[in-house]
């Protein structure tokens, strides 16, 4: 998989998650007490970060780390995150393809 196509489908998960969010604070505010949360398309976003953990041969589950702990970057820090000697930045799902293609800039000596 190239960076592009990566990175798009990355995109395309952060805008499907950004529109549920939104769509379900407009329903708590026209159901406030009968609407339970936001509606769920997890096993729809699990499938895809599992194909695309599949194709990147990401083994220790980083795309899916970035997507759900991370918030598609959006809580990132710098020195946040480290594997053994690397600090590692993922700001971005490019800077995350970067590290999961070995891509050296991707990662900085701790």
């Amino acid at each position: 998989m190239n960076k592009e196509l990566f990175a798009s489908s990355i995109g395309a998960l952060k805008e499907q998650w950004d529109h549920d969010v939104k769509c379900s604070d407009a329903a708590m505010v026209i159901w406030p007490d009968s609407f339970g949360g936001m509606y769920s398309n997890e096993k729809l976003f699990d499938t895809i970060i599992t194909m695309l953990a599949s194709d990147m041969d990401d083994k220790h589950d980083w795309i899916g780390y970035f997507v759900w702990e991370l918030h598609f970057g959006r809580d990132w820090e710098p020195g946040s995150v480290t594997d053994g000697d690397y600090f590692i930045d993922l700001s971005t799902a490019e800077k995350l393809y970067d590290f999961l293609k070995g891509e050296k800039d991707a990662k900085d000596d701790v």
